[in-house]
């Protein structure tokens, strides 16, 4: 149990690098009111074991946002166990929220997830979007390495005539 708990925790913090984002009501793509950009990072992390996961998330070299992953684990089923919790990425610009599903193989360490949603905090308050976190934990010392896709979108800046 203590391997699957782990997973499921590498498994968020790699959500949370990793994902897709876009407006929570609308169309994927954005609409004629908001902006929308594609976003891509790698995330390397520790899973607690405790239900917590943290990692640092990288665009090409450059280290782009720390994350911590708080998870609860389902019922595993053929060696998959499901879970549900948030992943709250953090930089200097502020931190974007993302409630996460997602499942972890219990046998591979491979793991899945994605956010619905988007909130964010400062410089992200206006963010939107959706986040998918792909990702493999090795389950003897709890690390784990994941991609994080998604789209952030921001409403269009109007301009006064």
């Amino acid at each position: 149990m203590k391997h699957r708990h782990s997973a499921a925790l590498c498994l968020t913090a790699g959500l949370f690098v990793a994902g897709v984002v876009a407006p929570a009501d609308a169309v994927p793509g954005g609409s004629a009111t908001e902006r929308c950009t594609g976003f891509h990072a790698k995330g390397e992390g520790v899973d607690s074991g405790l239900g917590t996961t943290t990692a640092t998330l990288y665009r090409g070299q450059r280290e782009w946002a720390t994350s911590v992953g708080t998870f609860t684990l389902g019922v595993e089923v053929d060696g998959v166990v499901p879970f549900t919790g948030e992943i709250v990425l953090t930089n200097d610009k502020g931190t974007l929220t993302a409630p996460v599903e997602g499942t972890l193989d219990t046998a591979t360490g491979w793991f899945a997830a994605a956010s619905t949603s988007l909130t964010g905090t400062d410089g992200y308050v206006d963010t939107t979007g959706r986040l998918r976190f792909r990702g493999v934990e090795d389950l003897t010392d709890h690390t784990f390495t994941e991609h994080v896709y998604g789209k952030f979108c921001v409403p269009k800046v109007k301009k006064d005539k």
